[in-house]
This record gives C-alpha cells, sequence and structure tokens, in this order.
C-alpha cells in the first residue's frame, strides 16, 4: 500500500473515531479560511481516493481484531437487547430489583437512571417512607429498526450485490435504448 502523507493518516484516524468525514478533515487540515462546503466537498475527494479507503478499511479491520467485535459480535448484542424481558429487572411484588441483580443485557441498555428518596414529616420529623425509581433504557423500537437493517436480517428490502446487479442491468438497458435511439435519427 502506497504511503499516506500525515494529514491523509491524521483524517484516517479521525474517522475512525467516529467523527464525521468533514469534521475529520477539519482535525487534519487547516480549514480556517474555507468555507463549510468546501470542506465537505474535499472530506468526500478524499472518502473517494483509494489509498484512503485502503487505509480505513486496515485500520477498521485491526480494530475490529482487536476488540474481537465484528458484525456477528453487534446482530447478537441486538437480538440479546431485543430479547430482554422486563420481569428480569422486576421482583414478584413489582419492584426494581437490584441492579447487581440484574442481567447484564439490562445493565447495557441503562441510559439514565436516577434514584429520590421519599420523606414524610410527622410533628417535625422528617423520616424517609420510601424511594422512586427512574429508569430509561434503550429504545426497543430503535434497536428492532437496527436488527431490521442489517445486511443478514434484510427486512427492509434489498442486499447491496441486489442493489447494485438491479443498477447495472438498468444502466445496461438504458445505454441499450440510448444507442437505438441513436440509430433511429441516423437512419
Amino acid at each position: 500500500m502506497s504511503k499516506l502523507t500525515k494529514k491523509q493518516e491524521t483524517f484516517c484516524q479521525m474517522v475512525l473515531q467516529s467523527e464525521s468525514i468533514s469534521e475529520a478533515y477539519r482535525k487534519a487540515y487547516d480549514t480556517s479560511k474555507m468555507k463549510d462546503t468546501t470542506i465537505n466537498r474535499k472530506a468526500f475527494e478524499l472518502m473517494e481516493n483509494g489509498k484512503i479507503t485502503a487505509r480505513l478499511n486496515d485500520l477498521k479491520e485491526n480494530r475490529n481484531k482487536r476488540l474481537n467485535y465484528d458484525a456477528d459480535s453487534y446482530l447478537r448484542e441486538l437480538i440479546e437487547m431485543a430479547e430482554a424481558d422486563m420481569l428480569d429487572i422486576f421482583n414478584d411484588s413489582g419492584c426494581l430489583r437490584d441492579m447487581s441483580e440484574w442481567p447484564p443485557v439490562w445493565r447495557r441498555m441503562v441510559t439514565n437512571f436516577s434514584k429520590r428518596l421519599i420523606y414524610q414529616t410527622v410533628d417535625g420529623k422528617r423520616t424517609v417512607v420510601g424511594q422512586a425509581h427512574s429508569l430509561k433504557v434503550v429504545d426497543r423500537a430503535k434497536i428492532l429498526l437496527l436488527l431490521g437493517k442489517h445486511t443478514s436480517v434484510g427486512a427492509f428490502g434489498t442486499n447491496k450485490q441486489e442493489v447494485e446487479s438491479d443498477l447495472a442491468r438498468r444502466l445496461t438497458e438504458a445505454i441499450k435504448r440510448r444507442d437505438a435511439d441513436l440509430q433511429l435519427r441516423e437512419s
């Protein structure tokens, strides 16, 4: 593989850190005198560069090996989240179990948790009479949507190969029509 410039390598590293390509471009290059549209265009052009895409693929592959995480791992995690049962985090009386008793999938799904004590004042003396929990977890509908969009599930249409095949077929047909139309005009 051809060597990248220092700025190109920085761009690749920033893209890998889940930055937008425009934001990655801003961090790798001096953009102080550029308009946003110029930055966007130049970032897109970099992404079209074969050396850049090859380097990004290498970086992603190395990261996935290092983390032992791939598309199948991602799919398994989504399935586990989609199948998580609310009864796993509540006891028989309907109270929230202690988090240490929760299955790991539920602990990973929590996005916000707070606990508030409830007080009662009797004869000027304030005592705790209960607690209220507020729990927010990952949206199940979003999990199901991500699952459906996963290529191997294919719940929302065709896969990439089918789309590319259909596009190639339609382009070939369009070229044939154009050629036939040109022949008619010449005769």
